[in-house]
């Protein structure tokens, strides 16, 4: 059978578009009936060749308007792999930035934070929903966010009116303070604004990116937490979108959204802005344990308070008692297994902390609302 041409309209170069494209490929290698066009080896076309080139289907990550309207003038089956920019009439797979922006939130208010910003680009469509999503779980939990929008799109991130405008809208805001930045380059701004004004990272100021672009986040000063896009599954999932289309088997214009992957931890979060030392110090023991089959009790073998003392004292601080922490733990752990990985529910429980699947079961969906298998078909 003669396979279908498929152009990729993907800059390499980026973890994340490099991420992409290796989920494409391995989709074709998994079920074939596609050949990549390549340009000098490189599986990858320029968008300036859009309009000449020939061949069955188009995967793309849209940047800008013009890019949006020419895939349209286009008229090839096409899947769009990005949201920097809304693109309604075209079928799209990207990560869900609302869960992102919540999962900054969550780390950054399990450290004991009570004030928080969120910086991104107005101009720019996941930049927004993800500052969304981290403002309403925020929020939600009673708290106050600022939002620092830089008013203009088509600038370059490294902008020196970028740092500018941060240097104007850092100072006024109280510390300790949590800031979510969209993106890992915004993220190593803030880092450098807060170098600029003095400000103390992560004592003063704690900060979480997005896409952990290590090369940029390893080399940050101090090295920068972020979370990263589950880059190589969105591939993998537009390029099934793309092949169920041109068979018929799927709507003209669909839209997933994938969770984030991980969070990975660095020195620029490495703090807990709890003023209670039993309380910080219970907080670490549990989040570094959570994997295990842990009790309250085994929390309370490294303080020297009593069990009645620090559930008052969790309560007071955060409003629920040692044991719905460890639970709660225990669950974000879960979830992140079901999302990523294909682990057995048996072993997903294991490595949870549980010590029955019925327990785990149980307190899965009294957690979530839905079932270990439910939240799996759902985010994979």
């Amino acid at each position: 059978m003669t396979k279908k041409r498929l152009g990729l309209l993907i800059h390499p170069g980026e973890p994340t578009n490099n991420g992409v494209i290796r989920g494409v490929i391995r989709f074709v290698q998994t079920y074939g009936g596609w050949h990549i066009a390549t340009h000098y080896a490189v599986p990858s076309l320029a968008w300036r060749s859009l309009r000449p080139w020939q061949g069955d289907g188009l995967i793309a990550m849209v940047y800008f308007d013009a890019q949006y309207q020419a895939l349209l003038d286009k008229g090839l089956p096409v899947v769009n792999a990005s949201s920097r920019v809304e693109t309604r009439r075209l079928p799209t797979v990207c990560s869900d930035n609302l869960a992102i922006g919540r999962m900054a939130a969550e780390h950054l208010m399990g450290l004991g934070l009570r004030y928080f910003a969120g910086v991104g680009r107005g101009g720019l469509h996941h930049d927004r929903r993800r500052v969304d999503g981290f403002e309403r779980a925020v929020i939600r939990r009673g708290h106050r966010c600022e939002r620092l929008e830089f008013p203009v799109q088509r600038q370059t991130v490294n902008d020196l009116s970028y740092l500018r405008f941060l240097l104007r809208k850092i100072p006024p805001l109280p510390t300790p303070i949590g800031i979510f930045a969209a993106h890992d380059n915004l993220g190593c701004l803030v880092l450098k604004a807060c170098s600029e004004l003095d400000l103390k990272v992560p004592y003063d100021v704690a900060v979480v990116g997005v896409n952990n672009y290590e090369l940029l986040c390893e080399t940050a000063q101090p090295p920068l937490t972020s979370i990263c896009q589950n880059a190589e599954r969105i591939g993998f999932e537009a390029a099934r979108l793309l092949d169920q289309i041109t068979k018929g088997t799927a709507e003209p214009v669909e839209h997933l959204e994938i969770p984030p992957g991980e969070l990975v931890k660095r020195r620029s979060t490495d703090f807990l802005a709890f003023q209670d030392p039993d309380v910080a110090a219970a907080l670490v023991f549990i989040h570094e344990h959570a994997s295990e089959p842990i009790t309250v009790e085994h929390v309370l073998q490294h303080l020297a308070v009593s069990r009645r003392t620090l559930d008052k004292k969790f309560c007071e601080i955060l409003g629920h008692p040692p044991a719905a922490e460890i639970r709660s733990s225990r669950i974000r752990r879960a979830q992140d297994l079901l999302a990523r990985t294909d682990e057995q529910i048996v072993m997903v429980a294991a490595g949870s902390g549980f010590r029955s699947v019925s327990g785990f079961q149980r307190a899965f969906r009294e957690h979530t609302g839905l079932t270990p298998r439910q939240y799996r078909r759902q985010f994979r």
